[in-house]
C-alpha cells in the first residue's frame, strides 16, 4: 500500500491517506513514516497513526515540536491514545519544552495516564518537581 499512500498525498487526497494508514497492515511503516515526514502535510494525522501503531513516538514528538506542531502533539495525547503520555512527556522534557505547557498536558488526561510510568520518565531526568 506504499504506492497508495504516495499517490494519496501527491493528489492531496489527506483523508484518504488518514484512512489507509489507519486501517492498513500492508506498509512498511518505516518508509511510510520516512516518506510523510519528508512531504511534510498541513495535517500530520497520517504520520500520527503510523508513529502510534508502530512506536515511533520519539520521533513523531521531536518532528512535530521541531516543526512547530506542539498542538498535533496534545491532540495526539489527549485525543488518540492518552496511555503513551509518558513517552511524549518524556520527549518534550528533552526537547526543553515549556514546562507550563507539559503540565497542562498532564493534567489534560489527568487519570488516562499510567502514573507510574510518568513518574519514571520525569525522574530520569531529574525533574520530578515539575508533577
Amino acid at each position: 500500500h506504499y504506492e497508495y499512500i504516495s499517490a494519496s498525498v501527491k493528489l492531496q487526497q489527506y483523508n484518504e491517506t488518514e484512512r489507509v494508514t489507519r486501517e492498513s497492515n500492508f506498509y512498511d511503516p518505516e518508509r511510510v513514516k520516512n516518506f510523510l515526514k519528508e512531504q511534510n502535510i498541513r495535517d500530520p494525522r497520517p504520520l500520527i497513526n503510523v508513529c502510534d501503531r508502530f512506536g515511533f513516538i520519539d520521533e513523531l514528538v521531536k518532528f512535530l515540536v521541531r516543526g512547530n506542531k506542539l498542538k498535533f502533539v496534545e491532540g495526539y495525547v489527549q485525543r488518540v491514545n492518552p496511555i503513551r503520555c509518558p513517552v511524549v512527556v518524556g520527549c518534550l522534557l528533552d526537547l526543553d519544552v515549556d514546562d507550563d505547557r507539559i503540565q497542562k498536558l498532564v493534567l489534560s488526561v489527568k487519570n488516562m495516564t499510567p502514573v507510574a510510568e510518568l513518574v519514571d520518565e520525569v525522574a530520569k531526568r531529574g525533574r520530578l518537581k515539575l508533577l
